[in-house]
């Protein structure tokens, strides 16, 4: 019933499960489908072997998970199918399926936006703690703002504010920070990546990872840009 979408069909073509099928589509069956599709994509990202057509294969599980999770009405297994997500991001071969980036990155957004409030809180601390990859050299450019779509996964009016920042995700604001002074004084990195720090770092700022200090560096560095 369900395949992957061929290479040579358009985008929008994923007949094989629209708006009107995930409508009908039972929540434990929706809820069976994710779990099964997931565990498909974490045994690929295990494997240490590149294969395309298994690459499309999972990237189709993505798709499935993304489009079936907002039939769910249990948050907490939301929650726990978010959180498979962000762990996929840490992986160490991950970082060689560019091409998936962008579907890994739709179905942790289709999870964040189906979450009560409180798992919303929790599964944003976890999205903070996802590698950047502006370290990461090998790392094409056309790809980087793909690995997490931070416009995607933005706070609510409603939303609280993180009450606990980990000293590892204040060191990643600290480097982040440091990579746009130094882009600012010696006129270095691709501006691709510059884009995604500065994404990056408003999406922190908002969800109140960031302290008052790195608050006012931050601000300087934008006044520096505008002067």
């Amino acid at each position: 019933m369900l395949e992957p979408r061929t290479n040579n069909q358009l985008m929008h073509s994923a007949g094989w499960l629209s708006r009107y099928q995930v409508a009908r589509v039972k929540e434990n069956l929706a809820s069976s489908i994710c779990t099964r599709s997931l565990s498909v994509v974490e045994r690929f990202f295990e494997s240490s072997h590149d294969d395309d057509e298994l690459a499309r294969i999972a990237e189709f599980h993505l798709e499935l998970v993304g489009r079936l999770v907002v039939r769910l009405t249990d948050s907490e297994v939301v929650y726990s199918f978010g959180e498979r997500i962000v762990a996929l991001h840490h992986g160490k071969v991950i970082g060689r399926h560019s091409e998936i980036w962008k579907t890994l990155a739709v179905c942790l957004a289709r999870c964040f936006e189906n979450l009560n409030l409180i798992d919303r809180g929790r599964l944003a601390r976890s999205i903070a703690t996802i590698p950047s990859l502006t370290h990461d050299a090998s790392i094409r450019s056309f790809y980087q703002n793909s690995w997490v779509m931070f416009h995607k996964i933005e706070k609510r009016p409603d939303d609280l504010a993180v009450d606990f920042v980990s000293a590892e995700i204040r060191k990643d604001i600290d480097e982040l920070i440091f990579i746009l002074k130094d882009s600012e004084e010696n006129n270095t990195g691709p501006r691709s990546n510059l884009a995604g720090i500065w994404q990056r770092l408003f999406w922190m700022r908002e969800w109140g990872f960031i302290n008052e200090l790195q608050a006012q560096e931050i601000y300087a560095l934008l006044v520096s840009k505008e002067s």
